[in-house]
């Protein structure tokens, strides 16, 4: 994340706060929370968003067409045409790259901290269901794309290892368009059975959606 170091450090505004914690507590809404806890829950990920950013050492002015200047820059950059073709070896695309970066840092670590507590909520779900945390921790990467560097062995290797984050609007959609052919029960059944035959979510993504052969 070195690129963004070079930007000054002017604080958040209370209209970006504001779009954040409203965004985030929608979609927290949206999977059954109350919307006092939903609300409370988007306040705590965005102080702590605001906390990792600072950690990692990122500004928080970066600017919010990231992927536009990178897509205009990269044949004159050989860092970041570097950058950008490892990204599209995974199958992400130069919409998938504007999506993801034309955002401002904080939203994207509330997004990855809202997909955290999804997980974290779905792994204790199989804990209390009597497995033990290796089971649990199958069962959860049946259910939800695994999102992250695909080149961190620790987030799992050949067809598991993680998806980018760029791959994420283009996957929910995929996913929303096979549950609404699905059959009652794997719509009941939801993500965890569309990727039933597959070792983990990632890799039936890599499969049917990305359409990358299995490695061996």
């Amino acid at each position: 994340m070195g690129f963004f170091k070079r930007f000054g450090s002017k604080e958040v505004s209370s209209e970006l706060k504001e779009r954040l914690i409203r965004d985030c507590a929608e979609g927290l809404m949206s999977s059954g929370m109350s919307p006092d806890e939903a609300r409370n829950l988007s306040e705590d990920l965005f102080n702590e968003a605001i906390r990792l950013i600072k950690k990692d050492g990122i500004s928080l002015d970066a600017p919010e067409d990231t992927g536009d200047q990178w897509l205009e820059i990269e044949q004159d950059d050989s860092k970041i045409h570097m950058m950008l073709d490892k990204k599209r070896a995974e199958g992400v695309t130069d919409e998938d790259i504007r999506w993801w970066w034309n955002r401002h840092h904080l939203e994207q670590r509330m997004i990855m901290l809202q997909d955290s507590v999804a997980r974290m909520a779905a792994l204790d779900y199989w804990k209390t269901k009597g497995l033990p945390m290796d089971a649990a921790i199958k069962k959860v990467c049946k259910a939800f794309p695994m999102y992250g560097d695909p080149a961190d062995p620790a987030g799992g290797t050949g067809d598991d290892r993680l998806l980018p984050h760029e791959l994420k609007d283009r996957i929910n959609r995929f996913i929303s368009k096979r549950l609404q052919t699905a059959s009652d029960q794997d719509r009941l059944e939801g993500e965890v059975k569309l990727a039933e035959s597959y070792s983990s979510f990632n890799a039936f993504i890599r499969a049917e959606m990305l359409n990358i052969k299995p490695k061996k």
